[in-house]
This record gives C-alpha cells, structure tokens and sequence, in this order.
C-alpha cells in the first residue's frame, strides 16, 4: 500500500507531497494521528497553524514531531521526512 501525505506550499501554493509505493518500515512506525500532523504541517506550513487547524496546542505539535523524530532515529525534522521519502537503504 503506498503512503501519501500532500500538501501545498503557504507562501505560493505549489503542491507538494511524500509518498513511498511499496513496503517502507518508517511509515510502519507512525501512528495515524501522527502520520495526520505530519500531512497537515506540510499543508498549513508552520506549527502554529497545523495546531490551529487540528485543534491541538502547538506544543503537541512539537512533542509529535521530535517523538516521530526518536522513532526514526532522525536529528531533524528535513532527515525524517527524506527517510520517509527514501526507505530504509
């Protein structure tokens, strides 16, 4: 089953997404809820609206971000999105 997370860029639209067709074990590790503030920060673009539009604070948002991030064992948030992208190598 292929995961997708889509998007558009806040400052001029552009479409963005994540998508990985096949079996990647990352995608495995996200939970629903998180796989969903991932997809919704892409689309809103910052924090701060992502926690608006979830109706969630904008802490909880960072808390899932750096949980995701320990999950995968990534340092930042570009390195879990592109392990995300690419697949266990």
């Amino acid at each position: 089953m292929a995961k997708v997370v889509e998007g558009r860029c806040p400052t001029c639209g552009a479409r963005a997404s994540i998508s990985y067709k096949g079996h990647n074990s990352y995608w495995d590790k996200l939970t629903d809820r998180e796989i969903e503030i991932l997809s919704t920060l892409i689309d809103e673009g910052t924090g701060k609206a992502t926690a608006f539009k979830l109706e969630i604070s904008e802490q909880t948002v960072k808390n899932t971000l750096a949980n995701m991030r320990n999950k995968l064992g990534a340092e930042n948030t570009m390195q879990m999105v592109y392990m995300l992208v690419t697949g266990p190598e």
